[in-house]
C-alpha cells in the first residue's frame, strides 16, 4: 500500500482466491473495517489466474491467490502459507479403481497437480476436467471420481461425503 500511515486510506481493492472467500475473507474485512473506519473496500473474488490479471491491469491494490509471478514493477509477493496436496475420495472409497476428477489445467492449482503427477511418473486418466472445486467436491462426494485438492480447497466447498487421504504411489 506504501502508506506510512493507514488510517488515511480512503479505497482498498482487494482479490481474494475463492478458496479462503468463506472462512478467511470475512474476518479479514471484517478486522480491515475496524480499523480503517474511513476507507471503502472493494471485493473480488475468483481463481489465481484472474486476480493475478487484474492487479497487472491496476484494477486491484492486492491479491490473496495461489502463487503467481511478480514480473511488475512495483508488485511484492509476501507468502502466506504453503499446503500439500491431499488425495480426496468418496467416503468409503479411498483407494477405488475410480477416474481422476481433475482441476482445470487452464488454472494455476490444475497446472500444479499436473506438474506434480509428472514429477511422480504418474498420468491417471480422467474424463473430466474441472474448474470449480466445490463442483468438485460435490462429484467425488456422489461417488463419481477422486481429485488431488488443497485442505483449504477442501474447506472451501461441501465436505459431506469425503474423504481426505495422503498423495502416496497412485497420484
Amino acid at each position: 500500500m506504501g502508506l506510512a500511515d493507514p488510517a488515511g486510506l480512503r479505497s482498498f481493492r482487494l482479490g481474494m482466491i475463492e478458496d479462503f472467500e468463506a472462512e478467511v475473507t470475512p474476518l479479514l474485512l471484517a478486522g480491515m473495517g475496524a480499523e480503517l473506519t474511513a476507507c471503502r473496500f472493494l471485493l473480488e473474488t475468483g481463481p489465481s489466474h484472474r486476480l493475478a490479471a487484474q492487479l497487472e491491469a491496476r484494477a486491484l491494490d492486492m491479491v490473496v491467490a495461489a502463487e503467481i509471478e511478480a514480473a511488475q514493477e512495483g508488485v511484492e509477493r509476501h507468502p502466506l502459507l504453503s499446503e500439500p496436496l491431499i488425495a480426496v475420495w468418496p467416503e468409503g472409497l479411498v483407494g477405488a479403481d475410480l477416474p481422476l476428477l481433475h482441476y482445470s489445467r487452464r488454472t494455476l492449482m490444475g497446472q500444479q497437480i499436473a506438474a506434480y503427477l509428472g514429477r511422480i511418473g504418474e498420468s491417471p486418466g480422467h474424463r473430466f476436467e474441472i474448474d470449480s472445486t466445490p463442483a468438485i467436491l460435490a462429484m467425488v462426494a456422489a461417488g463419481q471420481g477422486w481429485s488431488i485438492l488443497t485442505p483449504s480447497g477442501v474447506l472451501h466447498g461441501k465436505r459431506a461425503g469425503v474423504a481426505l487421504a495422503p498423495l502416496r504411489g497412485r497420484g
